[in-house]
C-alpha cells in the first residue's frame, strides 16, 4: 500500500461521519488487514488496543494472528512496548512471538511472554536492557528480570 492509501485509510479507520463511519472505519481496517505492510500492521495493532469499534477489533484481531515475518511481529510489538494493552498482550502470548530488535524489545516481549530461557543463548547484549527491565513499570516484566539475571 502507497503511502496515500495509507494515509487514506488511516483517516478512515477513525470517521465519524454518522451513516457512513462504520463501513468506512472496517472498509479500511479490511485494507489493513489485506496488505499487512509492517506500517498496516502496526496501524492494525493500535486498532486492536484502543479502538472503540468491536469489528475493527476483530478483523484486527484476525489478520494479526496470520502474521509470519519478523518484520510484521516487530511492528505488533513495538505497539505493545507503547501501549501495553491487555489485547496486545494476549495475542503475543498466543503466538509466542518475541521481537527481533531492538535488543530492548526482544528482552521485554520474552519477559511478558514467559520466554525467559530464551534469552540466555543470545550474549552479553541482552544483559543491559534486563537490568533496565528490573525497573520496568510492569511488575511481572520486573520480576522476570530479576529470575533472569
Amino acid at each position: 500500500m502507497d503511502a496515500k492509501r495509507l494515509d487514506q485509510c488511516r483517516r478512515r479507520l477513525h470517521s465519524t461521519t454518522p451513516l457512513l463511519g462504520p463501513w468506512l472505519r472496517r472498509s479500511a481496517a479490511r485494507a489493513f488487514a489485506t496488505d499487512l505492510s509492517p506500517a498496516a500492521v502496526g496501524i492494525l495493532a493500535q486498532a486492536l488496543a484502543d479502538h472503540l469499534d468491536p469489528v475493527v477489533q476483530q478483523i484486527s484481531a484476525a489478520a494479526l494472528r496470520q502474521l509470519r515475518t519478523p518484520e510484521a511481529i516487530d511492528a505488533v510489538c513495538a505497539v505493545w512496548y507503547e501501549t501495553r494493552h491487555e489485547r496486545l498482550t494476549i495475542l503475543l502470548r498466543q503466538r509466542g512471538w518475541l521481537a527481533t530488535s531492538p535488543a530492548e524489545l526482544r528482552v521485554l516481549t520474552a519477559l511478558k511472554t514467559g520466554q525467559r530461557p530464551s534469552l540466555s543463548n543470545l550474549g552479553p547484549d541482552m544483559i543491559e536492557p534486563a537490568v533496565r527491565a528490573c525497573g520496568d513499570a510492569d511488575p511481572e516484566i520486573g520480576i522476570q528480570a530479576g529470575l533472569f539475571l
